[in-house]
């Protein structure tokens, strides 16, 4: 093998590893731009209302899942506090985010979280860790650690994954995005 062939072999296969890392991008962007998109108006509805909506949480596909997965189904007809708080619709949020981006690690960890301290516990607690606000500074919130490890995850790989896109585009190689 010529050294011109290793070049063009090694240039071929950065060519494919770029491609797969735009697709990668794009069904990221994509799941941020949609189902996360679609759950944080269902955030902000709950915000709006002072109310969570659990049938609105339990038609959508994607929440259905996550449901599942922290073992929230049918806790609002059991505990109807929770249906005063738009906790689930929080947590949704970040999970979904999380999920996109890549963060599996963190959300991982905060499914355990959530095991440990029983899901009434932390979907009735004063608020969420995700990002730093004056409301939760000094807030009792259960897996506070694991929400905050979380949230910094889903930041910084959504401003990395921005970055890498605002590149790509700058150099023309994003068509029609």
């Amino acid at each position: 093998m010529s050294s011109n062939d290793t070049k063009e072999s090694s240039s071929s296969s950065l060519s494919l590893m770029g491609r797969f890392a735009k697709f990668q991008d794009d069904q990221r962007l994509e799941r941020l731009q949609t189902h996360c998109k679609s759950l944080d108006d269902l955030f902000k509805t709950c915000l709006k209302n002072r109310r969570s909506d659990s049938e609105a949480i339990e038609q959508r596909g994607l929440p259905l899942r996550s449901i599942k997965y922290f073992d929230w189904r049918g806790i609002a007809k059991d505990h109807p506090d929770v249906e005063k708080t738009c906790a689930r619709e929080e947590h949704l949020v970040w999970s979904c985010r999380a999920v996109a981006i890549g963060c599996g690690k963190d959300l991982g960890e905060l499914k355990k979280c959530f095991e440990d301290e029983g899901p009434l516990r932390i979907l009735s607690a004063p608020g969420t860790a995700y990002e730093e606000s004056d409301n939760n500074k000094k807030a009792k919130i259960p897996c506070r650690k694991v929400q905050e490890s979380l949230g910094n995850c889903v930041n910084k790989g959504a401003y990395e994954l921005y970055e890498r896109r605002r590149k790509q585009q700058s150099n023309g190689s994003v068509e029609g995005k």
